[in-house]
């Protein structure tokens, strides 16, 4: 049986957002915080889910190359269940924001960094699906490795939110 060569970092991107996974449950088990709870609690779903989800999709390549000896249908079936793991992060995030006040104007807790975020998410789903179609596959390994890297740092991003948000006197 032919072997597929898999970038090495893979295991190493699954590590690190398992750390974050487990910091974000001390930080919010630990942490005091003057948030609504409502917030709180989503600010800690969202910082799991980013997390998970860079592991999941560093630990799909490596599974899939279980299944199959073809490095393109590898990078294709890979690609599709990330663009689709992180179409669905997407929906959760914005479906389950907590709004200000129920009866009030739909004000979202939201901010510049969030923004950016979400066009990263965009335009890697847009790259990821372009990959699971056909496009890229000369390059899918590193476009792969991109969008995983963009997960890790969107959990980071998430994870200090929670770190600032759970010290006492928090606004944001």
């Amino acid at each position: 049986m032919i072997s597929i060569e898999l970038p090495q970092h893979m295991e190493t991107i699954a590590e690190v957002a398992a750390a974050f996974t487990g910091f974000a449950g001390l930080v919010s088990v630990l942490g005091k915080s003057n948030l609504d709870p409502k917030v709180r609690f989503w600010r800690v779903q969202l910082m799991i889910i980013t997390s998970l989800g860079a592991m999941f999709g560093a630990l799909t390549p490596p599974t899939i190359a279980l299944l199959t000896t073809q490095e393109a249908v590898l990078w294709r079936v890979s690609s599709f269940i990330l663009f689709l793991l992180m179409l669905g992060q997407l929906t959760y995030v914005y479906r389950s924001m907590p709004r200000e006040h129920a009866s009030g104007p739909l004000r979202m807790f939201y901010s510049p960094g969030a923004s950016i975020l979400t066009i990263g998410s965009l335009v890697f789903q847009v790259c990821l699906f372009s990959m699971a179609a056909g496009c890229f596959l000369n390059e899918a390994p590193a476009v792969y490795s991109i969008a995983l890297v963009f997960l890790l740092i969107a959990s980071a991003f998430h994870f200090l939110r929670l770190v600032k948000g759970s010290q006492p006197n928090a606004t944001s």
